[in-house]
């Protein structure tokens, strides 16, 4: 791993093997954090300032490594928030039927090694103000880190049949989803023929009563007509 160096030609190999690709890697996936753009800044004003105010070159070149070296480290860490997005969109996939149920263990096995390098690593730079670790001892411990990531990302997320396992769960969840619907409209329609039912039973007995009280007050109110052969005989 690089440390620090007091000479401007290792400041620069280390500007164009890490800074340059990590910074042109991160700003492709992401916008690119505000703390990534002050450290290069503050980095660049410091390295200014052996020409412009005559500092010695070994003192400018020491500050200008820690900057880089910090801007390096907030790479790192939204690399593995990255990571940590894909692992989850992979947990929400079916792919109990990839390599016969093993690439679902290995991908969450390997996300795992992964965090716990990155608890590691935050715990090891969380004694910087105690231990007064300084950024080339952190970017050892992260560099481990974001290496895993991207392997993570090429042999899981990017694998080739991780789109197969994508149609398939969609296929999936739009049947769930179909019998669910279909389930919603069959209780519907049973509720909605209990509802019929319950109403029509309770109109049913009022109506009842109506129509039978009415034909029996018409017939009790109906006079008896005399029989046409009923009377004295002459």
């Amino acid at each position: 791993m690089p440390h620090n160096s007091s000479d401007l030609k290792s400041l620069f190999d280390f500007y164009y093997d890490y800074v340059k690709p990590l910074y042109a890697s991160a700003s492709s996936d992401n916008e690119m954090p505000q703390e990534v753009l002050f450290e290069i800044n503050a980095a660049f004003d410091h390295l200014s300032r052996h020409w412009k105010y005559g500092e010695e070159e070994s003192s400018v070149v020491s500050y200008t490594f820690g900057h880089l070296k910090r801007s390096c480290l907030d790479i790192f860490k939204l690399r593995y928030k990255q990571t940590k997005d894909q692992y989850d969109e992979l947990v929400g996939l079916d792919l109990s039927l990839i390599d016969n149920g093993q690439f679902d263990s290995k991908f969450r096995a390997k996300f795992y090694e992964i965090k716990n390098l990155t608890n590691e690593a935050r715990n090891f730079e969380s004694q910087n103000t105690k231990n007064n670790i300084k950024p080339p001892e952190a970017f050892d411990r992260w560099y481990p880190v974001y290496e895993q990531c991207l392997k993570f990302e090429k042999d899981y997320y990017y694998n080739q049949h991780i789109d197969w396992a994508k149609k398939t769960t969609t296929q999936i969840e739009t049947q769930i989803e179909k019998g669910i619907n279909r389930a919603i409209s069959f209780r519907t329609f049973l509720i909605g023929c209990g509802s019929s039912l319950f109403v029509g039973l309770l109109l049913f007995q009022p109506l009842y009563n109506l129509i039978f009280d009415n034909n029996k007050s018409e017939i009790i109110a109906t006079p008896t007509q005399p029989s046409e052969t009923s009377g004295v005989a002459p």
